[in-house]
């Protein structure tokens, strides 16, 4: 039932839970192939360290890297930087 402003009162998450549902049905899953281990990472925070250079934080979300092996970040124009420390 609604109350006079006409909120859902029986289920608050009613829009949400058709959000989700609508969402669900309109994007596919992502297609991922275990041999195909690419470094993903999600950056959440970026901050210059004097001597060091740009520190990043964040998630791997895929794949694997070490210290020297090259990153690439395709959204800076393909830009390529070497992984100094971990």
């Amino acid at each position: 039932s609604s109350s006079m402003d006409g909120s859902n009162t029986v289920n608050p998450t009613y829009n949400i839970d058709i959000l989700v549902q609508t969402l669900q049905k309109s994007l596919p899953a992502p297609k991922r192939q275990p041999g195909n281990s690419s470094f993903y990472f999600a950056i959440d925070h970026c901050f210059p360290i004097k001597g060091m250079g740009t520190v990043l934080t964040g998630t791997c979300l895929s794949g694997s890297v070490k210290v020297n092996d090259t990153i690439e970040f395709p959204t800076l124009g393909r830009l390529e930087r070497k992984i100094k420390s971990m």
